[in-house]
């Protein structure tokens, strides 16, 4: 644990203790880490801050499909639909989740930045600190991790469903486990949820083995597509907004692509290339070996992660979006010795 949390949580606790209204929010397109730990959030301050008369989790659009079995999942708020009627003009304490910069937080960014005192908790590197109060720790796995240690500072004991939350970041933002970034500390979270009531065989199912035809053959097709430079220790695919019509699938059906190029064995690094607009590319990035930092890399470019998984956008087509990254992971790859 970073040695200002201790005092961060304070602060943290004490707005909350003087507060009515909480807006909790996430990035857009958000993951498992993102919504899990943004929903364990909204329990434990329903639990512990019984006297709250407003809890809005919210984000833009609605949580992807495999990530529906978190508890309190059905309170989210779809701030494009629902916000007008929902949400209220303002509130007394925003909090964003597992966000690295103000700019991803799309419609959601006015009602964070127009609460009494804004709050940023997040593990990313990458972070450029833009809450009034920055809750960040880049030794944490997940942000989850995060949330547990607030939980376990304000001595809140861990619930059901707020293990369900829990477990969700970990399990994702750590590959099931398998990551660098898995520490001993996981672990015995991850044991704790699993103490708490949190079906860990039915969030692995529903998260990793619940997926729709229309991703399969997605996956399928963008790995039929995959190029490889420098020797093959390069590999990357595309996916155009075109090619998820055809198949019925949706953005969040992309989820797994950029991973199966990196499990190949030759590959070192793996970028994978999504259309999300007209003249808009998303990038993934996932490393292979510590000596090659795609953090940086998204960075340099405007986006954000951590060493070995990161992402960016880059205005323009794909074949701008190519010529800004594949020459960097090239270059990357050759000075490895």
């Amino acid at each position: 644990m970073s040695s200002l949390l201790p005092d961060l949580f304070q602060q943290t606790t004490d707005c909350l203790k003087q507060a009515k209204t909480v807006f909790l929010t996430v990035h857009v397109n958000p993951d498992g880490d993102a919504l899990g730990s943004m929903l364990a959030c909204a329990e434990l301050i329903r639990a512990a801050f019984p006297h709250l008369t407003h809890i809005h989790p919210t984000m833009v659009g609605t949580p992807p499909q495999n990530l529906m079995l978190i508890p309190g999942v059905e309170h989210v708020i779809d701030i494009t639909r629902d916000g007008d009627n929902e949400l209220l003009p303002q509130y007394d304490v925003s909090i964003c989740l597992d966000c690295g910069s103000a700019d991803r937080l799309g419609d959601c960014a006015d009602l964070f930045h127009g609460a009494a005192t804004s709050i940023n908790i997040d593990h990313h590197t990458s972070n450029t600190l833009f809450g009034n109060i920055n809750l960040l720790d880049t030794a944490s796995a997940a942000t989850g991790e995060v949330v547990a240690q607030w939980m376990d500072f304000i001595d809140q004991p861990i619930s059901d469903r707020i293990a369900g939350g829990i477990y969700t970041a970990i399990v994702t933002d750590t590959g099931g486990f398998r990551f660098s970034n898995t520490r001993a500390y996981t672990f015995q979270l991850a044991s704790r949820c699993a103490e708490a009531g949190c079906d860990t065989e039915a969030y692995y199912k529903a998260i990793y083995e619940n997926r729709p035809k229309c991703q399969v053959l997605l996956i399928a097709q963008a790995l039929q597509d995959a190029q490889f430079e420098a020797n093959h220790q390069v590999g990357w695919t595309y996916v155009s907004s075109k090619q998820r019509e055809d198949l019925g699938a949706l953005s969040e059906h992309t989820e797994g692509i950029v991973d199966a190029l990196r499990q190949i064995q030759e590959v070192k690094v793996a970028a994978f290339f999504k259309e999300e607009a007209p003249n808009t590319i998303k990038v993934s990035l996932r490393s292979d070996n510590p000596n090659i930092d795609v953090g940086q890399i998204a960075i340099d470019l405007g986006g954000g992660g951590h060493k070995m998984a990161s992402g960016c956008t880059i205005h323009g087509d794909i074949e701008a979006a190519k010529s800004a990254i594949l020459p960097k992971l090239e270059a990357c790859v050759g000075a490895l010795v």
